[in-house]
């Protein structure tokens, strides 16, 4: 039996009766979806059509979330389109966006049409800087997100509406990741040849410490706090985390980075 599910305008499936078992215990359907197969006159409500089968407890695996593949699905069945649906992120320029989305799939799939399926998005969340966004965000225990920007920036970000807390301008493009002290610091390189420490909370510099060529490697903190972060001056240095003297310096035997020949 082939049961297809209909929300508001949106349709999905064709699923089996145990595939709508898995996904009703999941939540990404409801019981208040519309149902209809092949033999019945009119769509009814999903929790009427499973009432009288047991909804037995689903594997390990089916509680896996399937991978993000948005399809669509063809034909119609009761006067309506049937689409694959899911919850999606999208980031138009250059933006940070924060996002969680689902799809569902069935194991005998219709042939694809032609029609561009349909993707709805439920973005939490933008933020847009003036300049390319190389480096990835990292986030503090509080939820606050840091990210470096191509317009020389550091930015701290609200986690949870995407407002800006603070910035800090380096002299050059910060295109390595954050790293985030046991006590809030934020360590950062930037293009400027430096590395920065700055208060997690004010966005106040600390400290800086200059290398002779730009700093593409995302610092890391050992166990004992200390920063380590290359240059590609071809070396590897170890700063202290509160006055940021360099503890050693170690020459590699080459300073290409990623896009050099």
């Amino acid at each position: 039996m082939q049961i297809h599910i209909s929300r508001g305008e949106d349709q999905f499936g064709p699923f089996t009766m145990e595939q709508v078992q898995d996904h009703l215990i999941q939540g990404a359907l409801l019981p208040d979806d519309l149902a209809w197969h092949e033999g019945m006159e009119d769509w009814i409500p999903l929790s009427n059509l499973v009432d009288s089968l047991p909804i037995a407890p689903s594997s390990p695996e089916t509680l896996v979330q399937p991978d993000p593949t948005i399809e669509s699905v063809p034909e119609e069945v009761g006067g309506k389109k049937k689409l694959l649906i899911g919850i999606g992120a999208g980031v138009a320029v250059v933006a940070i966006a924060v996002a969680a989305w689902y799809c569902f799939s069935s194991e005998n799939e219709p042939q694809p049409s032609s029609e561009t399926p349909k993707i709805p998005v439920n973005l939490l969340w933008e933020f847009e800087t003036e300049g390319a966004v190389w480096s990835s965000p990292a986030i503090a225990v509080d939820g606050t997100v840091y990210v470096g920007s191509g317009d020389k920036k550091v930015y701290a970000l609200d986690g949870k509406t995407g407002a800006k807390q603070w910035e800090y301008i380096t002299g050059g493009p910060v295109a390595t990741s954050p790293a985030i002290g046991m006590d809030g610091t934020v360590y950062i390189g930037s293009d400027d040849k430096k590395v920065y420490a700055l208060n997690g909370k004010s966005g106040v510099k600390l400290w800086d410490y200059e290398t002779a060529e730009r700093v593409l490697s995302s610092p890391s903190i050992g166990v004992d706090s200390t920063v380590y972060v290359g240059s590609k001056d071809k070396k590897l240095y170890a700063i202290n985390p509160k006055s940021g003297a360099k503890q050693w310096e170690y020459i590699a035997g080459d300073r290409k980075s990623c896009g050099e020949g």
